[in-house]
């Protein structure tokens, strides 16, 4: 035979051996296990550090929101208390007034009002400053305050009243007492 011919046919039967030795995938590179270890303890370090971080965010948060309701509760009722202590015309109804006990109420009540209005502005004034800085109002001093002016006013209102309408103005003051 030809020599040539037998360098092409051995060519031609050697080419896809040799193809296919030579498109063996190699082997992934793996690092040493001590360096998988540490990097899946750093990964694993760094995703429970988020993790708490988030944990944390949404726990403020939700605290934070928790004051706030609290906080709106407590101005509703104090201004509902407010309300009733302002509308103490409540306490004379059903009490038969003459023109000078009108006169001694109607007085009574406009300085009281004073009164009460500068309570709800020194009050809206703390709630301001506590929420700027992010302190709790001091709710227990505003409450003792009105509860005493409303003492005061309605011990003021009753002087004016006769025995007879006294007893009146007493029922009243429980009714508006149990409405609070």
């Amino acid at each position: 035979m030809n020599p040539r011919l037998l360098t092409i046919a051995s060519l031609i039967l050697a080419a896809p051996s040799l193809m296919f030795a030579q498109a063996k995938p190699k082997p992934p590179h793996t690092p040493p296990p001590a360096v998988i270890r540490h990097t899946a303890v750093v990964h694993a370090d760094k995703d429970a550090a988020r993790d708490a971080a988030e944990a944390a965010a949404k726990a403020n948060k939700t605290a934070e929101k928790n004051a706030e309701k609290t906080e709106k509760t407590s101005e509703k009722s104090e201004k509902s208390a407010l309300r009733v202590a302002e509308d103490e015309r409540l306490l004379t109804r059903g009490i038969r007034l003459t023109a000078s006990q009108r006169r001694q109420i109607e007085s009574i009540d406009k300085s009281y009002d004073a009164q009460y209005r500068a309570l709800r502005h020194s009050e809206q004034t703390a709630d301001k400053t506590a929420r700027k800085n992010h302190t709790p109002d001091d709710d227990a001093a505003f409450n003792a305050q009105l509860s005493t002016l409303q003492t005061q006013e309605q011990a003021a209102l009753r002087a004016t009243l006769t025995p007879s309408q006294q007893t009146i103005f007493d029922k009243n003051v429980l009714k508006l007492g149990k409405h609070k």
